[in-house]
């Protein structure tokens, strides 16, 4: 679904969502509806009844702007937010931030990075009747905010499943994927060596004989000596008594994979194995104590620099960092929202909102003190909504 949407307003294009209610009985126009939900978001306020409540402070402003006789009561906002058709809202709004706040990418390689990672909302679902979880798949490009674009998995179904569906539909072409361990399976790191793209993901115990295989020539590497000699990279960070250094070291000959494992499941894509260890020295009742933690990283391109590597496996950190600014600070983990499409739909509300404070707020801003300024004055957000909204 491609829309139009270069010169239409915020408010415009809202239109073009189809609305879900009956005729009869209607008493506000359902793109209105979507409107003040938009600000009241980008105030600090999430839940339909706080939408509501954000509606009421603001009459007057809200009657000048839309005609609006009366509040909307909070089942109103409820209704429509989990009644609309989710495709339609993620992408009408993806592609008008498109033309209004194009995302600038950060490239490695010439390439762009593309996060991939689950998060869990808790309060959507009864766990005291015996419900799961639910879980929201999430992508984001490095150097831009976490994407509208997002699958929720259901009951029957888990990540790892879920993930080359997901796929399908973005173009990941000469793009590198990461994943969290759950991504390196056959399925989905031989669909994006498919698709033209590239991976870099971990190797944990859930792949045992990959696992064994790149520790045991770790180890034979370290015994040798040959270790050390390997092309590496390192960054290290200091504060509150704690050193941190992150060390990075690239094995480029992969044939010891192939002559243990074969050339079959996604062992024969693999290209570069990094062998990633975080050293973190601290005291501890006086003493200095050292820990080390090491991650075995895999990827199916050739050319691609150490400290490259180091830096696209670090900045997966990035998209748990958004989902940490939605928990926290956007209430998402404590959306009860369970009917049809409401936490769907709310969850791409709020990421809406995270994308315009990134492209209008100040960078030394947290998104809290971002939210209290805006309550001081709704005429800012109209501004930062393209001011076209009428």
């Amino acid at each position: 679904m491609t829309l139009d949407v270069k010169d239409k307003s915020l408010k415009e294009v809202l239109m073009v969502i189809p609305d879900p209610r009956k005729e009869r009985g209607i008493r506000y126009k359902y793109f209105d509806l979507l409107l003040m939900a938009i600000y009241a978001i980008l105030s600090g306020y999430g839940c339909s009844v706080d939408i509501s409540y954000y509606v009421e402070l603001n009459f007057e402003y809200f009657s000048n702007l839309l005609g609006l006789k009366r509040v909307p009561s909070h089942d109103t906002f409820s209704r429509i937010i989990r009644m609309t058709d989710f495709d339609y809202l993620s992408t009408t709004l993806e592609q008008w931030l498109a033309v209004h706040y194009p995302s600038i990418f950060k490239r490695f390689e010439g390439k762009k990075v593309l996060h991939v990672d689950g998060k869990c909302v808790h309060a959507a679902a009864e766990i005291s009747n015996g419900e799961n979880p639910i879980y929201l798949l999430n992508a984001m490009y490095e150097g831009g905010t976490i994407s509208l674009y997002t699958k929720q998995i259901g009951e029957k179904e888990n990540e790892t499943g879920q993930i080359v569906n997901f796929l399908s539909g973005i173009d990941i072409t000469d793009t590198i994927i990461t994943i969290d361990a759950a991504g390196t399976t056959d399925p989905i790191l031989n669909y994006i060596c498919s698709r033209k793209g590239y991976y870099l993901v971990p190797v944990k115990k859930n792949q045992p004989q990959l696992f064994e295989s790149i520790t045991r020539h770790v180890e034979e590497l370290e015994n040798s000596g040959e270790f050390e000699e390997l092309q590496r990279a390192e960054q290290s960070n200091r504060g509150h008594g704690r050193t941190e250094v992150i060390r990075t070291t690239m094995i480029k000959n992969t044939e010891f994979i192939f002559k243990e494992l074969g050339l079959n499941s996604f062992y024969g894509s693999i290209a570069r194995v990094g062998v990633m260890d975080k050293i973190v020295s601290q005291k501890i009742r006086g003493e200095l104590q050292k820990t080390v933690k090491r991650t075995f990283l895999i990827t199916n391109l050739e050319e691609i620099s150490v400290a490259n590597m180091q830096a696209i496996k670090l900045s997966h950190w990035n998209i748990e960092m958004e989902h940490w600014i939605l928990d926290v600070q956007l209430n998402e983990d404590r959306d009860t929202s369970r009917k049809d499409n409401a936490i769907k739909n709310n969850t791409v509300l709020k990421r809406f909102c995270m994308h315009i404070k990134k492209k209008c707020g100040r960078d030394d801003l947290t998104l809290n003190k971002f939210f209290m300024g805006n309550m001081r004055t709704i005429e800012s957000i109209t501004e930062m909504l393209a001011a076209q909204v009428g």
